[in-house]
């Protein structure tokens, strides 16, 4: 109910990113034509901690293609899909389509991983108005039919018939569509997914059902950096501070709960608190 207050009062003085005027690939032009693009959305009931939390998949995928020698894999930038439709949320008080950066620090998030808003990559397109996004590839992530009845979970992957009629329309927007839709049964952590990505040289790509990639390790020194990149922004932190201060008598320098300005200098930063307090 905490978080929830503090997502109301700051995002009630925000408005929707609208992204109405988006093109098909071959009525504009990308300006950054070595790019690839790789966008996600999970199962439409999932809540703001699971969305959390197939990010961070994700991010690792991104933080790992990034620093591979291949081109077609380390030119790939991650669009993250706007927090719409969630069901625990009343709509009549929060706006729809919000993006990242209504909760995440955007420059912490692109400190671990190559990613970008969606509103960010339609206006990075010289596009004529009221047209539509035709993705090159959209890949539906679905369980094989018989692993959990034969208990065989080995790493593996493959195109097969959907288990469920994929959808024409994606992100709750009319005007992004796909005429190439697969459907994939997958069972490994989401770095697998690369060897879908060297199969194709489709530039703009769509994963649905993420939730279904799973960590390459839960809680590795690579997880926490990711999640540790995830702060949320300087507004609903302050937000915060103000609460903590008025209602709970909590502020950081009685509760010793400084964070490093980045952090990526979070252990120099928690070492420097030791040593004073030692002193």
């Amino acid at each position: 109910m905490f978080y929830l207050l503090i997502y109301i009062v700051f995002i009630t003085h925000h408005k929707s990113v609208s992204c109405e005027e988006v093109c098909y690939k071959d009525s504009c032009s990308d300006p950054d034509v070595e790019s690839r693009y790789l966008f996600y959305d999970v199962n439409p009931p999932e809540g703001f901690n699971l969305r959390r939390d197939v990010y961070i998949r994700m991010a690792v995928l991104m933080h790992k293609l990034k620093k591979s020698r291949d081109p077609a894999l380390n030119s790939f930038k991650l669009v993250l899909p706007t927090w719409s439709h969630l069901v625990h949320w009343s709509y009549s008080e929060v706006p729809e389509f919000l993006p990242w950066s209504t909760f995440f620090d955007m420059p912490s998030l692109q400190k671990f991983a190559p990613v970008m808003e969606l509103h960010e990559y339609f206006t990075s397109l010289k596009r004529n108005k009221y047209t539509k996004l035709l993705l090159d590839r959209v890949y539906i992530l679905q369980h094989f039919e018989d692993m959990f009845e034969t208990g065989n979970f080995e790493e593996k992957w493959k195109v097969e018939k959907c288990q469920k009629a994929p959808k024409s329309r994606y992100f709750y927007y009319s005007n992004i569509t796909s005429n190439n839709v697969k459907c994939i049964s997958f069972h490994g952590p989401a770095t697998k997914l690369s060897e879908v990505f060297k199969k194709t040289n489709a530039r703009t790509i769509l994963l649905e059902h993420t939730e279904v990639a799973l960590h390459d390790h839960f809680g590795s020194k690579i997880y926490w950096e990711a999640r540790r990149s995830m702060r949320f922004n300087f507004n609903l932190r302050e937000i915060a501070n103000q609460f903590r201060e008025t209602y709970l008598n909590s502020n950081d320098v009685n509760d010793n709960t400084f964070l490093a300005p980045d952090w990526l200098n979070d252990k120099v930063f928690i070492k420097q608190i030791v040593f004073d307090l030692r002193e």
